[in-house]
């Protein structure tokens, strides 16, 4: 065992050591992104990690820390920047891109970004490949589509690069959530809300909590029976708000909202190309109703964040008009036309 792995996971499996300290995220850091330790240690730093918890201060230290190595894309909007994003682990459809696009098609402003598939069928990335839809790396290219479409989809540097392997080892030994933590917490732009949703309920305070220590003043952090990371339509909603820098907590069924209650199976996705054809089934007036519906529900958070006074509800019915008109097929379809250079 090297003297670098001894100190990091002697630190990480002492009850005194704080994981928050500036000086350990940038060794840990360095630990995860490089090649100075062999798979299985860093496979054992990353069970043990996972085993203590991660408290909010050490995922603040160690994301400020990452995304120093990120390069930084200023954006110009006079409207909120949100970026909506789960830490994975749930197993269902491609929600949180589907919604993405379906909020954008009513003008909220989003760079949503993600990855390709942990241990799911299909990640972010992957969804949008099969859709014909590229996701932009570099900061030009970044700034050039949400100018042009005020909706950017960023294929996560965080999570795709710096922690690249890390990921993979994560996904070999099936160690669900670290990555995916780490990664929702990492956008390179920077944000005036966020909308995250957490497959683990004990998430959502923790990811709330470091949202405020990043400066947000507005965030939605969501945890959907029975353990989907988004709003759900099978069972109760738990929500971990932050307004105006204020925290509070909630709890929603679908009938709270008025909304038709689904079976869990109901919102089972498929691989990359299955959950494309789906959603453009979706697009035109077909697909799941289950499927529908929780789209709907999630892109309008979305559009609660952004523009809070016009209520859920309405947000929800000025979205369902949008797929009714075809208003956001035609949206999609310009979006996916703009190929990047």
């Amino acid at each position: 065992m090297s003297k670098l792995f001894t100190g990091l996971f002697e630190q990480i499996s002492s009850a005194d050591g704080d994981l928050g300290e500036i000086s350990f995220c940038r060794l840990l850091l360095e630990a995860f992104s490089g090649y100075q330790l062999s798979d299985y240690e860093l496979a054992a730093l990353a069970s043990a990690l996972k085993l203590r918890g991660l408290s909010a201060r050490f995922l603040f230290a160690f994301t400020e820390e990452l995304r120093c190595l990120l390069p930084k894309v200023e954006l110009q909007s006079t409207e909120p920047i949100l970026d909506c994003c789960g830490t994975g682990g749930a197993a269902s459809f491609n929600i949180s891109t589907s919604a993405a696009f379906l909020a954008a098609s009513v003008g909220v402003k989003l760079v949503k970004h993600g990855g390709r598939a942990n241990l799911s069928a299909a990640g972010s990335v992957d969804f949008l490949e099969a859709l014909g839809v590229q996701a932009c790396a570099e900061p030009q290219e970044i700034k050039d589509r949400f100018q042009s479409f005020g909706l950017v989809f960023i294929s996560s540097p965080a999570t795709q690069r710096v922690l690249g392997r890390l990921k993979a080892i994560c996904k070999r030994i099936e160690l669900v959530g670290l990555v995916g933590q780490i990664g929702v917490l990492s956008s390179p732009v920077k944000l005036d809300a966020q909308l995250i949703g957490v497959s683990q309920l004990t998430q959502g305070p923790v990811l709330r909590e470091v949202l405020a220590l990043q400066g947000l003043k507005k965030a939605l952090v969501i945890h959907g029976e029975p353990k989907l990371d988004e709003f759900s339509l099978c069972g109760a909603n738990h929500l971990f708000e932050l307004n105006a820098g204020i925290s509070s907590d909630r709890k929603l069924t679908p009938e709270d909202l008025g909304l038709k209650r689904f079976a869990r199976h109901e919102l089972e996705g498929g691989n990359a190309t299955q959950n494309a054809e789906e959603f453009l089934a979706i697009l035109s007036g077909g697909g799941r109703e289950a499927l529908r519906e929780t789209i709907l529900a999630n892109a309008a958070w979305l559009l609660f964040l952004a523009k809070p006074d016009l209520g859920f509800r309405a947000g929800y019915e000025l979205l369902a008009e949008s797929l009714k008109t075809g208003q956001a097929k035609k949206f999609f379809e310009a979006y996916r036309s703009v190929k990047l250079l």
